[in-house]
């Protein structure tokens, strides 16, 4: 007596459809982009958030990067006016 598993076909039936591999493809782009603007913001000093939204790192690391760039500004509109 043989035993026969529909779901199981029908999911292997339809993890071979062309749309499924698209959408996982889509997906794998997003993230790789993703990725690579995080890194390429990361180089160039631009905070980048990990954290949790409503954490506390997250709150610290927001307030330390606003901070940063408060002072980046203060020193750039500072060095301008002594070189004008």
């Amino acid at each position: 007596m043989a035993i026969v598993l529909p779901d199981m076909a029908g999911i292997i039936k339809n993890a071979l459809r062309l749309w499924n591999f698209c959408v996982c493809c889509r997906g794998v782009v997003f993230i790789l982009s993703l990725i690579f603007v995080n890194a390429f913001a990361s180089t160039m000093g631009l905070p980048v958030i990990c954290a949790e939204p409503r954490s506390a790192a997250n709150s610290l690391y927001r307030e330390i990067a606003l901070v940063i760039i408060k002072l980046t500004i203060q020193v750039i509109t500072d060095t301008s006016n002594i070189a004008s």
